[in-house]
This record gives structure tokens, sequence and C-alpha cells, in this order.
């Protein structure tokens, strides 16, 4: 199986001989779950910016759907981004917009019509089994509702990559374990899923997961599959 996300001795550094990546070489297969974890500073979410095309490495290759990004034309970027989903901690509902809209948007932007944004706006919210708040405004909404409608956009464009950056760190424990039951049931169907989050007590809840450990300088300290552990030395 081809990979679909590929790091082979990659650093990255926000400030000049300070690498928070460092010779990182990994491998993500299409329709897997993934975990990664580590502690503050391990380089999570800088590992989750290079798969969604907003940060690039000084050093080594990633390579997205084949594509070496340090070589790929700028122009080319937009189309490669819409093949991939982000979901954030914190939400980013635009608040002015009703939870229609919300999801609507990135169909209203790449001006789909009408008529298809409504039917797939309205597939979308059964999938998150939310129908009843399509008009309804995102401080109405509790915590989980909210990160399942900014997942839910995450989705409109049948993305083949979801990025989630610790999307149940805001929600409590019952509301986490439905968004994950939910990104489970999206590996299953085919898409790649890479979660990073701080919570190792929610490894178990997704059976057949990938397990990613990230230690100083975005090494990777081992990787795991659902009771297995393998170090990597």
């Amino acid at each position: 199986m081809s990979a679909i996300v590929q790091f082979d001795h990659v650093h990255f550094a926000y400030n000049a001989g300070t690498d928070i990546l460092s010779d990182l070489n990994l491998t993500f297969l299409p329709g897997q779950f993934y975990f990664v974890t580590g502690a503050s500073g391990a380089g999570k979410t800088s590992l989750l910016k290079m798969i969604y095309l907003a940060l690039r490495p000084y050093r080594g290759t990633v390579r997205i759907f084949g594509e070496d990004i340090m070589t790929l034309p700028e122009r080319y970027i937009p189309a490669l981004r819409q093949r991939i989903g982000i979901v954030f901690q914190d939400f980013r509902l635009i608040p002015e917009l009703n939870v229609f809209d919300n999801i609507a948007l990135p169909l209203r932007l790449d001006r789909k019509k009408e008529s298809f944004i409504r039917s797939t706006v309205g597939r979308i919210l059964m999938q998150i089994d939310l129908p009843d708040k399509a008009f309804h405004f995102p401080e109405t909404l509790s915590g989980g509702e909210q990160q399942r409608i900014a997942i839910a956009r995450a989705l409109i464009r049948r993305p083949e990559i979801l990025v989630a950056d610790e999307p149940t760190g805001n929600i409590d424990v019952g509301l986490a374990t439905s968004i994950l039951h939910l990104l489970s049931a999206l590996s299953k169907r085919g898409m790649t899923v890479i979660m990073a989050t701080h919570d190792t007590h929610l490894l178990d809840r997704v059976p057949g997961a990938r397990h990613i450990r990230l230690g100083k300088k975005g090494r990777v300290e081992s990787v795991a599959l659902l009771d297995q552990w393998s170090p990597v030395k």
C-alpha cells in the first residue's frame, strides 16, 4: 500500500538552531486512524501543519499524495489543500453565521451551486447527527456540538485526509468519546485521520488505531498498534 503522507529525514525550526522536528521519519497509510502524542513542545502541531501545507521543512522531504511539498509549485497548493480537512481545538466557527452557513462556507468559496450546497450540507448534518441544528448559531451550541460542526465543515469537500489538532481538548469525556467514534467511522470508510492529542486515555477508544509518540525535538519515540508497542531505535 502506497503512503498517503511520507516524512523522510525531516527537520523543521521556527528559529534557526532550535529544531522542533529533527530527522523525522514517518509513513501514513490511506484509510488508517493515527494518534500523535507527546509532551508540549514535542512538535505535534508543527507536524500537522506540515501535512496541511501551512509549514515546510528546511531539510528533508515531505510527500503528500506523492507530491514533494518542497518542490511543488505554489499554484498547485490550493488544489492539494482541498483534499485535506482540518479540525482545530478551538472550533473556529464564525459566530455571525448559523450552522448551515458555517458548514457551507467552503463550498460557497468554491462557487458551487446552491442546490448542491443544500443537499451536501443536509447529508453532512445527518452524518454528524445534528440535522435539527442547521439554523442555530454557534453560541447556542454545546462544546461537543460545536466541534461536530467544525468536523462537518472540514468534511464538506470530501477530503482524503482529516487532520485534527486536539479536537477533544475543550470538551468533556463523554462528548470526546462521541467525537472519537465519529472520526473512527470516517477512517473505516477510507479516510486517513491524523489526530494530535495530549490525552493518552483516549487511545484505547479507537480499536485498530495507530499510535505515534513524539519525544524531544519531534523524534519518534514509539509506534504502536492496539496493545503492541515498538520503540524506534
